[in-house]
């Protein structure tokens, strides 16, 4: 009797242990697998922050470029409208010579006129020689 009592307590224990093994086999196997999952995980984040990284600067480099644009583009409306304001003033004095002009033709007409009509009553002299 002793010895089936041994027996079964020697079967009792080995399926223990059996079991144990069995165990500790699938906490070995989910302690990978979530490893696994974590260091995906963590490379998945790795991929995203350098992606952010990479966005980041691309922002910031267009920023730059965006606010070089404006600059370049301010200037250009100042330019644009120094020009405006130029042609403005050059068609004011072109304006101001075309009346001065015609006031001026105008005058000479007036004297071509007086001169003819002082002319009528004067005969020509001829030069005299010496």
């Amino acid at each position: 009797m002793e010895n089936s009592k041994i027996r079964r307590l020697s079967a009792l224990v080995g399926g223990i242990v059996i079991l144990s093994i069995v165990v500790v086999f699938q906490f070995y196997h989910q302690k990978k697998l979530a490893e696994k999952q974590l260091n995906d995980e963590r490379y998945q984040r790795m991929l995203a922050e350098e992606s952010l990284q990479q966005v980041k600067s691309s922002v910031s480099s267009m920023t730059t470029d965006l606010e070089r644009i404006r600059k370049k583009s301010n200037n250009l409306e100042k330019m644009l409208d120094d020009t405006k304001a130029m042609n403005s003033d050059l068609k004011k004095q072109v304006d101001e010579v075309s009346k001065q002009k015609d006031s001026l033709q105008g005058r000479i007409a007036d004297i071509e006129k007086k001169q003819k009509v002082s002319n009528i009553g004067v005969p020509e002299q001829p030069l005299s020689a010496k």
